[in-house]
Protein backbone atom coordinates (compact mmCIF):
# COMPACT_ATOMS: atom_id res chain seq x y z
CA UNK A 1 0.00 0.00 0.00
CA UNK A 2 1.26 3.55 -1.23
CA UNK A 3 0.59 6.65 1.22
CA UNK A 4 0.80 9.74 -0.32
CA UNK A 5 2.64 12.12 2.07
CA UNK A 6 1.17 15.79 2.17
CA UNK A 7 3.83 18.98 2.09
CA UNK A 8 4.62 20.22 5.54
CA UNK A 9 3.52 23.70 6.06
CA UNK A 10 6.34 26.78 6.84
CA UNK A 11 8.23 26.14 9.94
CA UNK A 12 6.26 27.80 13.10
CA UNK A 13 6.66 28.10 16.83
CA UNK A 14 4.64 25.90 18.56
CA UNK A 15 4.44 25.17 22.71
CA UNK A 16 4.96 22.14 23.56
CA UNK A 17 1.68 22.16 25.10
CA UNK A 18 -0.31 22.62 21.83
CA UNK A 19 2.55 19.67 20.32
CA UNK A 20 1.09 17.15 23.38
CA UNK A 21 -2.37 18.22 22.69
CA UNK A 22 -2.50 17.74 18.63
CA UNK A 23 -1.20 14.53 19.30
CA UNK A 24 -3.19 13.23 22.12
CA UNK A 25 -6.36 14.16 19.97
CA UNK A 26 -5.00 11.94 16.72
CA UNK A 27 -4.30 9.19 19.17
CA UNK A 28 -7.75 9.83 20.41
CA UNK A 29 -9.22 9.84 17.01
CA UNK A 30 -7.25 6.32 16.19
CA UNK A 31 -8.52 4.69 19.29
CA UNK A 32 -12.33 5.56 18.60
CA UNK A 33 -11.77 4.02 15.04
CA UNK A 34 -10.35 1.28 16.22
CA UNK A 35 -13.73 0.63 18.66
CA UNK A 36 -16.23 1.53 16.30
CA UNK A 37 -17.95 -1.33 14.48
CA UNK A 38 -18.63 -2.02 11.14
CA UNK A 39 -16.34 -2.11 7.98
CA UNK A 40 -13.94 0.85 8.23
CA UNK A 41 -13.25 -0.27 11.97
CA UNK A 42 -12.60 -4.27 10.45
CA UNK A 43 -10.07 -2.72 7.77
CA UNK A 44 -8.31 -0.72 10.58
CA UNK A 45 -7.50 -4.17 12.58
CA UNK A 46 -6.68 -6.20 9.51
CA UNK A 47 -4.58 -3.96 7.77
CA UNK A 48 -0.88 -3.16 8.66
CA UNK A 49 0.87 -0.21 11.16
CA UNK A 50 -0.56 -0.62 14.46
CA UNK A 51 1.72 2.40 16.31
CA UNK A 52 -0.16 5.36 15.40
CA UNK A 53 -1.86 4.14 11.89
CA UNK A 54 -4.30 2.17 10.55
CA UNK A 55 -2.20 2.10 7.08
CA UNK A 56 -0.33 5.22 6.73
CA UNK A 57 -1.33 8.46 9.03
CA UNK A 58 0.24 11.73 8.81
CA UNK A 59 0.77 13.67 12.71
CA UNK A 60 1.55 17.31 12.53
CA UNK A 61 4.07 17.41 15.86
CA UNK A 62 5.14 21.30 15.23
CA UNK A 63 6.10 21.68 11.77
CA UNK A 64 7.34 18.26 11.53
CA UNK A 65 4.64 15.43 9.49
CA UNK A 66 5.42 11.66 11.09
CA UNK A 67 4.37 9.10 9.31
CA UNK A 68 4.89 5.68 11.52
CA UNK A 69 4.51 2.39 10.03
CA UNK A 70 5.27 -0.98 11.73
CA UNK A 71 4.11 -4.59 10.43
CA UNK A 72 2.17 -6.62 12.39
CA UNK A 73 1.52 -10.58 12.87
CA UNK A 74 -1.87 -11.47 13.12
CA UNK A 75 -1.25 -14.31 16.01
CA UNK A 76 -1.19 -12.30 19.24
CA UNK A 77 1.74 -12.63 21.31
CA UNK A 78 1.83 -14.94 24.82
CA UNK A 79 -0.85 -14.71 27.15
CA UNK A 80 1.31 -14.44 30.45
CA UNK A 81 5.05 -12.64 30.62
CA UNK A 82 7.81 -14.87 31.78
CA UNK A 83 8.96 -14.29 35.49
CA UNK A 84 11.43 -11.37 35.52
CA UNK A 85 14.87 -11.69 35.59
CA UNK A 86 17.73 -10.75 38.32
CA UNK A 87 20.18 -10.67 36.40
CA UNK A 88 22.37 -7.54 35.02
CA UNK A 89 21.01 -6.12 31.99
CA UNK A 90 22.44 -7.64 28.55
CA UNK A 91 24.87 -6.20 26.87
CA UNK A 92 24.34 -4.20 24.00
CA UNK A 93 25.80 -4.97 20.75
CA UNK A 94 29.38 -5.03 20.34
CA UNK A 95 28.87 -4.21 16.66
CA UNK A 96 27.34 -1.30 17.03
CA UNK A 97 28.78 2.11 15.89
CA UNK A 98 27.86 5.32 16.47
CA UNK A 99 27.68 5.35 20.01
CA UNK A 100 29.52 5.28 23.21
CA UNK A 101 29.01 2.73 25.31
CA UNK A 102 27.61 5.31 28.22
CA UNK A 103 24.68 6.19 25.64
CA UNK A 104 23.76 2.79 24.29
CA UNK A 105 23.07 1.76 28.42
CA UNK A 106 21.31 5.11 28.38
CA UNK A 107 19.36 4.31 25.30
CA UNK A 108 18.43 0.57 26.50
CA UNK A 109 17.46 1.88 29.78
CA UNK A 110 15.50 4.56 28.84
CA UNK A 111 13.43 2.47 26.11
CA UNK A 112 12.75 -0.26 29.38
CA UNK A 113 11.69 2.32 31.67
CA UNK A 114 9.60 3.50 29.00
CA UNK A 115 7.83 0.37 28.62
CA UNK A 116 7.81 -0.29 32.46
CA UNK A 117 5.95 2.43 32.72
CA UNK A 118 3.74 2.25 30.17
CA UNK A 119 -0.61 2.70 30.85
CA UNK A 120 -2.92 0.84 28.03
CA UNK A 121 -3.50 3.15 24.99
CA UNK A 122 -0.45 5.21 25.62
CA UNK A 123 2.34 6.15 22.96
CA UNK A 124 0.79 3.24 20.98
CA UNK A 125 -1.99 2.04 19.19
CA UNK A 126 -1.25 -1.61 19.27
CA UNK A 127 -3.81 -4.35 21.50
CA UNK A 128 -1.29 -5.25 24.32
CA UNK A 129 1.39 -3.72 25.75
CA UNK A 130 5.01 -5.14 25.63
CA UNK A 131 5.23 -5.56 29.54
CA UNK A 132 2.57 -8.44 29.77
CA UNK A 133 4.12 -10.80 27.83
CA UNK A 134 8.33 -9.73 27.62
CA UNK A 135 10.41 -9.76 30.64
CA UNK A 136 11.55 -6.77 29.84
CA UNK A 137 14.58 -6.60 32.61
CA UNK A 138 15.72 -9.14 29.82
CA UNK A 139 15.90 -7.43 26.18
CA UNK A 140 19.05 -6.27 25.14
CA UNK A 141 19.76 -3.08 22.51
CA UNK A 142 21.17 -4.45 19.23
CA UNK A 143 20.49 -1.17 16.96
CA UNK A 144 19.61 2.49 17.00
CA UNK A 145 19.94 5.25 14.65
CA UNK A 146 19.70 8.86 15.42
CA UNK A 147 19.38 12.56 13.79
CA UNK A 148 18.74 15.76 15.33
CA UNK A 149 15.18 15.34 15.63
CA UNK A 150 14.59 11.92 16.54
CA UNK A 151 15.92 8.37 18.17
CA UNK A 152 14.92 4.75 17.50
CA UNK A 153 16.13 2.32 19.37
CA UNK A 154 15.60 -1.99 18.76
CA UNK A 155 16.02 -4.14 21.49
CA UNK A 156 15.16 -7.59 21.69
CA UNK A 157 15.11 -11.03 23.58
CA UNK A 158 15.61 -12.83 20.47
CA UNK A 159 11.41 -13.81 20.12
CA UNK A 160 10.43 -10.32 20.31
CA UNK A 161 11.33 -6.78 19.19
CA UNK A 162 10.61 -4.10 20.36
CA UNK A 163 11.13 -0.32 19.51
CA UNK A 164 11.69 3.07 20.79
CA UNK A 165 11.13 6.57 19.49
CA UNK A 166 11.77 10.31 20.82
CA UNK A 167 11.79 13.40 19.46
CA UNK A 168 13.58 16.61 20.13
CA UNK A 169 12.25 19.38 22.11
CA UNK A 170 13.00 23.23 21.51
CA UNK A 171 15.74 21.64 19.14
CA UNK A 172 17.84 20.13 21.69
CA UNK A 173 19.19 16.54 21.47
CA UNK A 174 16.76 13.80 20.81
CA UNK A 175 18.58 11.31 22.29
CA UNK A 176 16.69 10.67 25.64
CA UNK A 177 16.46 12.13 28.94
CA UNK A 178 16.65 15.28 26.70
CA UNK A 179 14.00 14.00 24.12
CA UNK A 180 10.42 13.09 24.90
CA UNK A 181 8.87 9.98 24.13
CA UNK A 182 7.01 9.52 20.83
CA UNK A 183 5.64 5.34 20.68
CA UNK A 184 6.85 2.79 21.94
CA UNK A 185 5.99 -0.94 19.78
CA UNK A 186 6.52 -4.20 19.45
CA UNK A 187 7.10 -7.44 16.96
CA UNK A 188 5.87 -10.99 18.53
CA UNK A 189 7.53 -13.89 16.90
CA UNK A 190 10.45 -12.48 16.10
CA UNK A 191 12.19 -15.32 15.28
CA UNK A 192 10.23 -15.77 12.05
CA UNK A 193 10.51 -13.88 8.61
CA UNK A 194 8.92 -13.99 5.37
CA UNK A 195 12.22 -13.82 3.56
CA UNK A 196 15.93 -12.68 3.67
CA UNK A 197 15.07 -9.34 4.38
CA UNK A 198 11.61 -6.89 6.08
CA UNK A 199 10.99 -3.44 6.76
CA UNK A 200 9.68 -3.18 10.27
CA UNK A 201 9.49 0.61 11.29
CA UNK A 202 9.28 3.77 8.78
CA UNK A 203 9.70 7.29 10.29
CA UNK A 204 9.07 10.34 8.37
CA UNK A 205 9.74 12.84 6.38
CA UNK A 206 11.10 15.08 8.87
CA UNK A 207 11.83 18.94 8.47
CA UNK A 208 13.85 20.42 6.28
CA UNK A 209 16.61 19.18 5.77
CA UNK A 210 14.10 16.06 5.00
CA UNK A 211 14.56 12.78 6.35
CA UNK A 212 13.54 9.45 6.58
CA UNK A 213 14.70 6.90 9.72
CA UNK A 214 14.11 3.30 8.50
CA UNK A 215 14.77 0.23 10.70
CA UNK A 216 14.69 -3.48 9.54
CA UNK A 217 15.92 -7.56 9.69
CA UNK A 218 18.01 -9.33 7.55
CA UNK A 219 18.93 -13.04 7.03
CA UNK A 220 22.75 -13.82 8.05
CA UNK A 221 23.96 -14.14 4.69
CA UNK A 222 23.11 -10.50 4.29
CA UNK A 223 26.27 -8.20 5.63
CA UNK A 224 25.20 -4.54 3.84
CA UNK A 225 21.70 -2.72 3.11
CA UNK A 226 20.44 -0.43 0.90
CA UNK A 227 18.02 1.89 2.28
CA UNK A 228 16.70 4.24 -0.47
CA UNK A 229 13.53 6.69 0.20
CA UNK A 230 13.35 9.09 -2.63
CA UNK A 231 16.13 11.29 -3.56
CA UNK A 232 18.26 10.37 -1.28
CA UNK A 233 20.47 6.52 -0.30
CA UNK A 234 21.91 5.34 2.46
CA UNK A 235 24.18 1.55 2.52
CA UNK A 236 24.50 0.77 6.42
CA UNK A 237 25.51 -2.56 8.25
CA UNK A 238 23.94 -5.15 9.42
CA UNK A 239 24.15 -5.44 13.08
CA UNK A 240 22.90 -8.17 15.10
CA UNK A 241 20.51 -9.59 12.27
CA UNK A 242 18.88 -5.82 11.85
CA UNK A 243 20.19 -2.56 10.15
CA UNK A 244 18.67 0.70 10.93
CA UNK A 245 19.59 4.17 8.84
CA UNK A 246 18.77 8.30 8.48
CA UNK A 247 18.31 9.13 5.29
CA UNK A 248 18.57 12.33 3.68
CA UNK A 249 16.24 13.38 0.91
CA UNK A 250 15.33 16.42 -0.90
CA UNK A 251 11.88 15.34 -2.52
CA UNK A 252 9.51 14.66 -0.35
CA UNK A 253 5.95 13.94 -1.67
CA UNK A 254 5.65 10.74 -2.79
CA UNK A 255 8.17 9.11 -0.80
CA UNK A 256 7.99 5.24 -0.69
CA UNK A 257 11.07 3.85 1.09
CA UNK A 258 12.86 0.79 -0.02
CA UNK A 259 15.22 -1.61 0.92
CA UNK A 260 18.11 -3.74 -0.47
CA UNK A 261 19.93 -6.87 1.34
CA UNK A 262 23.33 -7.47 -0.41
CA UNK A 263 26.04 -9.66 0.33
CA UNK A 264 29.63 -9.38 1.38
CA UNK A 265 30.25 -8.77 -2.16
CA UNK A 266 27.68 -6.11 -2.76
CA UNK A 267 25.77 -9.01 -4.68
CA UNK A 268 21.74 -8.28 -4.80
CA UNK A 269 19.75 -10.49 -2.75
CA UNK A 270 16.24 -9.06 -1.77
CA UNK A 271 14.56 -5.78 -1.39
CA UNK A 272 11.43 -4.46 0.12
CA UNK A 273 9.30 -1.76 0.41
CA UNK A 274 7.11 0.45 2.77
CA UNK A 275 3.77 -1.00 2.44
CA UNK A 276 4.55 -4.22 1.07
CA UNK A 277 1.90 -7.32 1.79
CA UNK A 278 3.57 -10.46 3.19
CA UNK A 279 1.62 -13.31 4.94
CA UNK A 280 4.47 -16.26 6.42
CA UNK A 281 3.32 -19.53 8.42
CA UNK A 282 5.82 -21.08 11.06
CA UNK A 283 6.40 -25.10 10.56
CA UNK A 284 3.34 -25.76 12.57
CA UNK A 285 0.97 -23.55 10.30
CA UNK A 286 0.27 -20.51 13.06
CA UNK A 287 0.81 -17.18 11.25
CA UNK A 288 4.07 -15.29 12.10
CA UNK A 289 4.47 -12.50 9.78
CA UNK A 290 1.47 -10.64 8.34
CA UNK A 291 -2.29 -11.76 7.63
CA UNK A 292 -3.89 -14.50 6.77
CA UNK A 293 -5.45 -14.05 3.08
CA UNK A 294 -3.61 -10.97 2.42
CA UNK A 295 -1.82 -11.72 0.21
CA UNK A 296 -3.85 -14.76 -0.30
CA UNK A 297 -1.43 -17.06 -0.20
CA UNK A 298 1.53 -17.26 3.28
CA UNK A 299 4.69 -17.87 2.46
CA UNK A 300 6.80 -20.65 4.84
CA UNK A 301 8.28 -18.34 6.87
CA UNK A 302 11.92 -18.72 7.48
CA UNK A 303 14.58 -18.46 11.15
CA UNK A 304 15.79 -15.21 11.37
CA UNK A 305 19.14 -16.00 12.35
Amino acid sequence: MTSTIPTPPPERDVSAERRDAMRDAVRRRIAAERRRPGPRAAGIRRHLMPLLAAAAVAVLLGATVTVLSLMRSATPPPAHPPAPTSSPAPSPSATLEGFSDVQKTVLRNACVTELKNQVPGQNSAQPRMAKEFVDLDALRLINAVTNTDKTVTVLTDDETLVFCSWHSVAHGSSLPPASRLDLVGYRAHAQWMPGPITMELAVGPGLAPSWYLVVGRTRPEAHTVRVTAGDGTETVPVVDGTFAASVSLRRETGVVPAVQALDRNGQFLAEWHAGQRACAVDPRGTVVFGVRGDPPECVKAVPWH
